[in-house]
């Protein structure tokens, strides 16, 4: 899906926007340095997500938020899980024991 350009309705939304980015600023000068990281990185992944997707517009967008969300939790999951998993092994080698570390 390609990026979709502004619309006439996009022209009407400037106040608007303007708003919402003096919104945005004032929450952002009241949060530590960690807070805004881990808001930047979540900006950011938007940003990206317009490449593929065009800007977001919830009363157009036919996605399963719900569903999509679901998913993507599902696999964040799976991800800490294995990675949990790794660095258990890694420990268990760093000390010795188990079928890793094991010199049998």
């Amino acid at each position: 899906m390609k990026r979709t350009p502004p619309s006439p309705n996009d022209v009407l939304r400037v106040p608007v926007h303007r708003t919402l980015e003096r919104r945005l600023a004032t929450v952002a000068n009241r949060l530590g340095e960690d807070e805004l990281a881990a808001l930047l990185l979540i900006a950011e992944r938007v940003a990206k997500g317009e490449t593929p997707y065009g800007r977001l517009d919830v009363a157009r967008d036919r996605r399963d938020f719900s569903r999509e969300a679901l998913e993507e939790v599902a696999d964040a999951l799976f991800y800490i899980a294995a990675d949990l998993i790794r660095c258990g092994r890694g420990r268990r080698r760093a000390a010795g024991s188990g079928p890793e570390g094991s010199t049998r």
